[in-house]
């Protein structure tokens, strides 16, 4: 195909036939997307079993200071393994986790990943 005439007609009709292509695939790639929402939602809405009513709900853990010993015996032992010396749990404390993502999480990560692994 030989390009003759004008200049500028000439510009225009490439610049035009380039945008379109490039709205063409984005149109293409937005379609390709939506399909692929709505099947990963048909097949999660087949996948994920109904919920039933539980009997009772689950009890809600005690506010009182007075913890079981198996759990400060596991917790005792999760921490002497932990940090290779031999522990006392003096105090245990529940927090309030925030919410998944946030900057503390982020800095537990980065702590947690500093250390060395020791393996056995």
């Amino acid at each position: 195909m030989e390009l003759t005439g004008d200049p500028i007609v000439i510009g225009l009709q490439i610049a035009v036939t380039g945008v379109a292509v490039v709205f063409l695939a984005l149109v293409l790639v937005m379609l390709t997307l939506t399909l692929l929402n709505t099947l990963e939602r048909v097949v999660l809405r087949r996948s994920t079993p109904t919920p039933t009513p539980a009997a009772e709900p689950a009890p809600a853990p005690a506010e009182s200071d007075e913890l079981s010993p198996d759990l400060i015996a596991i917790l005792t032992a999760a921490a002497a393994e932990m940090l290779a010396q031999p522990v006392r749990v003096t105090r245990i404390r529940y927090f309030n986790r925030p919410p998944p993502g946030t900057w503390s999480q982020q800095g537990r990560l980065t702590i947690m990943a500093s250390r060395p692994v020791r393996r056995r």
